[in-house]
């Protein structure tokens, strides 16, 4: 029960690590965060996911078996980067600015 706990925290943890208000995506997008909330309980690779969390949550190797990979489309094309993952998000984020304002 304990690694169930554990691994329903990994997205949240994810995007903290990549400096996504989770809060605000859901506010804004919140068919794009069940999408990743289903992925995620989905993955095949929650071990790998925690222990980079735990070891390194700033290094990029998680793109290689996660399938939430935040590119367009969720895909696995290419390594993002964090510029990629903030230019992906930015308009979300003034979309967020303009309704809380």
């Amino acid at each position: 029960m304990r690694a169930f706990t554990e691994w329903a925290q990994l997205l949240p943890r994810r995007m903290a690590a990549l400096d996504l208000n989770a809060d605000k995506l859901a506010g804004v997008k919140p068919s794009t965060v069940r999408e990743l909330v289903e992925r995620c309980t989905a993955c095949e690779s929650p071990e790998q996911c925690e222990w980079d969390l735990r070891q390194d949550a700033a290094n990029l190797a998680w793109q290689a078996y996660c399938p939430s990979c935040p590119r367009s489309g969720f895909g696995r094309q290419k390594k993002t980067t964090r510029d990629d993952v903030r230019a992906t998000v930015a308009p979300l984020d003034r979309s967020v600015a303009q309704i809380s304002a």
